[in-house]
This record gives C-alpha cells, structure tokens and sequence, in this order.
C-alpha cells in the first residue's frame, strides 16, 4: 500500500508540473494601448526553420482615425492591417512562410436590455423574444479589447490581448 501511494502521490506531482507547465505555455499577454502610441505584446516562436522574435502590435488613432494592428517578425513589418478589416484578417509571406493576422473582437454586453427594443427586433426582423433579446444584447455591447492571433503556416505563433480602457 505504501509502494502504490509513493507512486500515485509522484504521479500527480508529474501531472501538476505538466498542467502548470501547459498553463504557463498558453498565457495571453495582456496590453492596454495608449492613444496615439504604439504598443506591442512579443514573444518568440517559430517562423519557418527558425526560432523568430515576434510582436503583434496595435498603433492607436489619437483622434478619429482608424487603429493599425500589426505583426512584426525580428522587429520587421511582415503584416499590417487597419482596424476593422483585422476582424476578417490579413496574410501574407515572410521568407517563404505563409502568415496570417486576424484578430477578435472581445465585447462587454449591457447591464439590461430595454423590453421596448426586444419587441422591436421582434416586430421588424420578425424572430422569437430570444433571438430579438440576442440581436438587442449584441446591438448595445461595448467592445471593450481585441484578441490578436499571429499564425505562421497555420499554427498560431503569437496572441496578444489588446484591452481598451
């Protein structure tokens, strides 16, 4: 009995390293971007045969203009894309490698939705109380940040969350 609980007990001590190993592995990094700056969130991964620094960055309007987000590979530009057009992505190729730069948007929904709009959506699109309630939910949230994805030959290489405040 004590020879089977040593080994469970170095079994699970096996398993905690490895989910704390894995965990650490898919950390998002978090950037809160200044107006008018460029901020970036980096990392290193692998671009083709070699092991590469990575930023994926957003460059933020200081006025009414739109955001660019960008994807940097050894501190050159190998993607660009403005604001809205990053939600349906960019690819391109860097020394060969296919890339793309796609990013989501990640949104706060409202407190409360009005009843007067639900029957709104109802009457007008003519859904159900749930999916007018959905279109009224989704109409009034806040985008509140995006989340970045680098892929290199389809495998993500590096995400950033972008967090706007």
């Amino acid at each position: 009995m004590t020879r089977t609980l040593a080994h469970t007990i170095s079994c699970l001590a096996v398993l905690a390293a490895l989910q704390s190993a894995a965990s650490a592995q898919t950390a998002i990094p978090t950037v809160i971007p200044a107006a008018g700056k460029l901020t970036c969130g980096s990392g290193s991964g692998q671009i083709g045969s070699t092991t590469a620094n990575l930023k994926v960055c957003l460059q933020r309007s200081a006025g009414i203009g739109r955001d660019t987000y960008s994807f940097l590979i050894n501190d050159k530009s190998a993607l660009q894309v403005a604001d809205d057009d990053s939600l349906k992505g960019v690819s391109g190729t860097y020394e060969k490698t296919p890339l793309f730069l796609n990013c989501t948007s990640q949104t706060k929904p409202p407190k409360e939705v009005s009843e007067i709009m639900i029957r709104t959506y109802q009457r007008t699109m003519k859904v159900s109380a749930e999916q007018a309630r959905e279109m009224a939910i989704k109409q009034d949230s806040i985008e509140i940040g995006r989340q970045c994805a680098a892929r290199a030959n389809n495998k993500v290489v590096l995400e950033v969350l972008f967090k706007f405040e």
